[in-house]
């Protein structure tokens, strides 16, 4: 194809695309030569027949050139791309053009809608993933516990009660539980992931979060309060037992509402703010994702986010686990006060039972 035809790609971004495109065909599990025949099939449907004989095949030896951009400067590295085989590539992995090449040119935040996160799901979990695999360390500020210190039951349980609250803020034609789904898709996707670079010691998650989520939950009230006793016990179980495992890797502080004050008007705009690589994450309290791959961006983020971790009341890790399991034991002792037992319980059962058979004589 011609000169003018080749995008506008400083060096660095066309190493970003090498990287991106290396990454995720080694995640697919495809050879260079499966990508280039995935590409050739999918040619026909992406382009006019008219055009067809104009758009060159994108070959296997292309997509090494490609790759090769990453590492090394030189002959047999790709000096330029062109639209059609962004385009190609981009419909070979079902990502967006736009994550291929990945937005480090200028100093914007990218909106993930809540209601088009059906579809994309898959991409955003891949993004984070793809950044998380060339960094050792993560910073989250949040509001609800991470994914990682839910487990799957009590994941699925509040994110339905999310998305309730999110109802005003998505389209009548939006499926709610196809939301639910497309986080609880993403959820599953970091949890595993967390765990398991947790497993290999390869990665440092620090968390700040307010003291008054976990009060919220053990008392089970505002986002908690359709969620039972029994579930909200094991989220505290799990996360207690994912601190104790990974002493050295997995570390959280609390915060109370004055360690908070110099921030409020930062905390109070974000419901969690994730900084990991070169990419940062926000999410407001409408459902709404910013995500920015841009440097100054990012280091902006996780320096706000450190600051209020280190500023932290509960930091020592004895006092955070002591604040847990009292709150722990405060919700096994709300399920003593509330569950009969004993003859109370025979009573309860006894009279459940006489209140069925008065209903059905009545039918009758």
């Amino acid at each position: 194809m011609s000169q003018e035809h080749r995008l506008s790609l400083t060096n660095h971004e066309l190493v970003e695309v090498g990287r991106r495109v290396a990454w995720l065909r080694r995640r697919r599990g495809w050879s260079q030569q499966e990508l280039a025949e995935r590409c050739r099939e999918l040619r026909p449907s992406l382009f006019p027949q008219k055009q067809l004989s104009e758009v060159p095949q994108i070959r296997r030896d292309r997509i090494a050139k490609i790759e090769m951009a990453a590492v090394k400067n030189g002959g047999s590295t790709a000096r330029c791309l062109y639209p059609h085989e962004l385009r190609l590539l981009a419909a070979a992995f079902e990502v967006t053009e736009s994550w291929l090449r990945g937005s480090n040119g200028g100093e914007t935040l990218h909106l993930w809608e809540l209601s088009n996160l059906g579809n994309n799901a898959r991409q955003f979990a891949e993004l984070i993933a793809f950044h998380e695999e060339f960094s050792s360390s993560r910073w989250a500020w949040t509001v609800p516990l991470p994914c990682t210190l839910q487990p799957p039951a009590f994941t699925e349980q509040w994110l339905k009660a999310r998305v309730d609250q999110w109802s005003a803020y998505l389209p009548c034609s939006v499926s709610r539980p196809s939301i639910v789904d497309a986080l609880n898709t993403v959820a599953c996707a970091n949890r595993e992931r967390t765990l398991h670079r947790l497993e290999q010691g390869t990665l440092q998650f620090f968390v700040i979060m307010p003291t008054e989520t976990f009060e919220a939950l053990t008392t089970g009230r505002d986002l908690y309060a359709n969620i039972s006793r029994e579930l909200r016990a094991e989220c505290l179980e799990w996360a207690i037992e994912k601190l104790l495992r990974f002493p050295e890797h997995l570390k959280l502080h609390l915060a109370t509402g004055d360690d908070l004050a110099p921030y409020r008007s930062w905390t109070s705009s974000f419901e969690n703010v994730y900084v990991s690589g070169g990419l940062m994450a926000r999410q407001d309290f409408t459902g709404a994702t910013y995500f920015a791959e841009n440097e100054t961006l990012v280091q902006r983020g996780r320096e706000i986010v450190q600051a209020i971790y280190h500023r932290a009341t509960l930091s020592h890790r004895g006092k955070v686990l002591n604040f847990l399991r009292e709150c722990l034991a405060t919700l096994r002792r709300q399920e003593k006060r509330f569950r009969p037992r004993g003859p109370a319980r025979f009573l309860a059962t006894a009279r459940h039972r006489r209140r069925g058979r008065h209903r059905a004589r009545r039918a009758l």
